[in-house]
């Protein structure tokens, strides 16, 4: 069996920052439009080091942790799953509102829509709302309610044990002086590198334009399914 104690998990909420963050752990510079992909034409982090798209997989017991971590050489690897990791991990928090909402904002602007087709309450609001084709108002519940859980996994975060680092900086140009003073050392040189060659390349959404996104995309999902899982395709 894979020895995870060999790898460190950078678990974090939302946003591109993360995987900047673990591409340096990791000692990767970002130097071209390579290290870039779209999503919904704005720049991600391309991200190679990731698990994020097992998460759901490994919550539900589909696959393990060891399962997917046993094929990636990396020593760093970044993820949203945080309660499913053992101790060696980093947690991302963010304390200031402002920067939240930042995050946030850019995460469900980017956030490929999904939700599975149940009898449960939220689901079928969203849906009869869809099908009344009020997607604007579909959005704004879609918004709310992922705003108000992104809070509380948050809090559930900072208020956990285990080792923090806080990206209330992130946007800011000290943002790496500010963790050195938080007593990051690994990787510095290629954090500030990476960093700045990041930093111009966010772009900053309000939650209207994040609702206008979000009902856009519902306005293109398929609401008569009867079963499954309900995709935004065109991320």
């Amino acid at each position: 069996m894979l020895n995870l104690a060999n790898r460190t998990f950078v678990s974090y909420h939302g946003g591109s920052g993360g995987d900047m963050f673990t591409a340096s752990c990791n000692g990767i510079f970002l130097n071209t439009g390579q290290d870039y992909g779209a999503g919904n034409n704005i720049a991600v982090v391309n991200h190679p080091y990731s698990i994020k798209k097992y998460d759901d997989q490994i919550r539900s017991g589909a696959v393990t942790l060891e399962q997917v971590c046993a094929p990636l050489s990396y020593a760093y690897l970044s993820t949203h799953l945080f309660d499913e990791l053992p101790n060696n991990r980093i947690s991302i928090v963010v304390r200031d509102p402002d920067v939240f909402d930042s995050v946030i904002n850019r995460q469900l602007w980017l956030q490929r829509l999904r939700i599975a087709v149940d009898s449960g309450t939220f689901f079928k609001l969203i849906q009869n709302l869809c099908i009344g084709q009020q997607f604007d108002k579909a959005a704004h519940v879609w918004f709310d309610f992922a705003y108000k859980r992104s809070k509380q996994d948050m809090l559930h975060r900072i208020n956990s044990a285990g080792q923090q680092l806080n990206f209330d900086r992130l946007f800011n140009s000290d943002f790496v002086d500010s963790l050195a003073s938080q007593g990051w050392t690994h990787q510095i040189d290629c954090l500030h590198h990476n960093h700045q060659y990041w930093l111009p390349k966010q772009t900053a959404f309000t939650s209207t334009q994040v609702k206008q996104q979000i009902s856009h995309k519902l306005s293109t999902m398929n609401w008569s399914q009867t079963h499954g899982v309900i995709w935004y395709e065109n991320n």
